[in-house]
């Protein structure tokens, strides 16, 4: 833990990827808080898809977080 400081990116990093992507989260997750809103507010191009009733390690398992990226993936697959 001691150096994850050094994974860490700038704004301007971030405004460089040119991939596209969709932020999947579930409305329990506190990652929703400390990471994908202050990422969408950089960043309005990528959409935030909150997944019903999940927390952190619980939305993989919802219909919603699959179907959500199964249609992700099949606008994005090339």
């Amino acid at each position: 833990m001691h150096g994850i400081a050094r994974l860490a990116v700038t704004q301007d990093q971030i405004k460089q990827v040119k991939i596209p992507l969709e932020m999947l989260v579930g409305d329990h997750d506190p990652c929703k808080r400390m990471y994908v809103e202050p990422l969408a507010a950089v960043r309005a191009d990528w959409p935030v898809v909150v997944i019903d009733n999940a927390g952190h390690l619980t939305c993989i398992a919802k219909e919603q977080f699959q179907s959500e990226l199964a249609k992700w993936l099949a606008k994005n697959a090339k």
